[in-house]
């Protein structure tokens, strides 16, 4: 029975039916429980179903009777990027490298081991021995064409990704770097064809659906060009992007030091229109993106409510703005507040799902301070009643901002 069952598993597998293959590699378990080969089956049926903590626990399980197991080590590599741990990933793949060093496919997934880690330069390295034991390997030249453009290599990524797509012209992933190498020149048009064209022949690329939104977007030249700067900073050491992150302060304070307005107050303009503009230019675009038939099918939920909150608070902090000149200046406070807030909450997409709700949260309690706030404002409290709930408007509306680019 044990044998026919693991025989079945493989197959299963195969056809691409993880779930059937489990319950064989089981039954074959219950027969011989210490089959290591099988316990490597029921990783990998259990690594295409996503379920990386048990997938870890049966790889490690195999290599227990063969520690030299290629097979086990390459399916622990994936368990564990599908848990999160890149460097323990790493080292297992490293290891069945060592086992067996001319085997492509080992290549190929340091490979994306390392472009996750940002490691790029080192991924198109591995990439390339991929490419050297497998030359007629769509996916390996994929690969490569992948990692050449995460460096900003867009010639080298287009020659890699057409060298893939004349070994395999329905590889979807060479279509999607071909996205990319539109994304990075600002050409739309080239990024539009890519990404489409990569879901249609994979429809459950998330990857290629934000692509292709980020495509439709770029079609307006002035999104398209904040898109290349966002792509180029993305691209530099981290030490440089948290230099970026901290210009506007050391900027901000430089312009607090000039004593002339007549040089202030136009840089000053300058200066914060250019922020807003980078935190603006998403949630608007996707906003314009939503009015149209193509952009509802493809913007997901998360974008979706990313731009509501942002066209529902500045639609607020407009109305506040118009009362406030009409009725009591006071309300300024909370359309300034809210203003600084959408900014942050119109890039929530951008945040893992646990942080995401963060925001949420703090959506909720400025909207309630916010009230509080109108209300002593209409009640005509004074200066002193009003400090503390405007404080936190606009503290929590600064605040939301870091948040966002911190944990993006």
């Amino acid at each position: 029975m044990s044998e026919s069952a693991i025989e079945r598993a493989e197959l299963l597998l195969e056809a691409g039916r993880p779930e059937d293959a489990e319950r064989e590699a089981r039954a074959s378990l219950l027969a011989q429980p210490g089959d290591g080969y099988a316990h490597g089956i029921l990783a990998r049926a259990l690594v295409m179903q996503g379920r990386g903590e048990e997938a870890v626990a049966a790889a490690r399980e195999a290599l227990e009777h063969d520690p030299e197991d290629e097979a086990a080590l390459f399916v622990l590599a994936l368990a564990l990027s599908l848990t999160g741990d890149l460097q323990g990933a790493e080292s297992a793949i490293r290891n069945a490298i060592a086992v067996d060093p001319e085997n492509a496919a080992l290549h190929q997934v340091l490979a994306e081991i390392l472009m996750q880690t940002n490691r790029n330069a080192e991924a198109s390295g591995a990439a390339s021995e991929a490419r050297a034991f497998a030359p007629r390997d769509a996916d390996a030249a994929a690969a490569y064409a992948h990692a050449l453009v995460l460096q900003g290599r867009t010639d080298d990524a287009e020659d890699a990704a057409r060298e893939a797509l004349a070994i395999d012209p329905e590889n979807d992933r060479a279509h999607h770097v071909l996205g990319l190498v539109g994304l990075n020149r600002g050409e739309s048009r080239e990024a539009l064809a890519g990404f489409r064209e990569a879901l249609r022949l994979d429809p459950t690329d998330e990857s290629a659906r934000e692509g292709l939104v980020l495509a439709l977007k770029a079609r307006h030249p002035v999104y398209a060009r904040v898109l290349r700067f966002f792509l180029w900073q993305a691209r530099l050491p981290k030490q440089a992007q948290w230099a970026l992150l901290f210009a506007p302060l050391v900027i901000g304070r430089v312009l607090r030091t000039v004593h002339n307005d007549a040089v202030l107050f136009p840089l000053g303009l300058v200066f914060i229109g250019l922020i807003v503009l980078t935190w603006a230019a998403d949630p608007v675009m996707t906003v314009a993106l939503l009015a149209t038939r193509e952009g509802r099918l493809v913007v997901s939920r998360d974008s979706r409510i990313a731009a509501a909150l942002f066209a529902g608070f500045i639609a607020v902090a407009v109305a506040a703005a118009i009362v406030g000149a009409v009725y009591d200046p006071h309300l300024f406070i909370v359309s300034f507040g809210f203003v600084v807030f959408a900014l942050g909450a119109g890039n929530v997409d951008s945040l893992p799902e646990q942080r995401r709700k963060v925001v949420y949260a703090a959506a909720v309690a400025l909207v309630l301070v916010a009230v509080v706030e109108t209300a002593i404002i209409v009640a005509g409290g004074g200066y002193h009643v009003q400090v503390v709930p405007a404080a936190v408007l606009i503290l929590g509306g600064a605040a939301s901002l870091w948040y966002v680019r911190l944990a993006s």
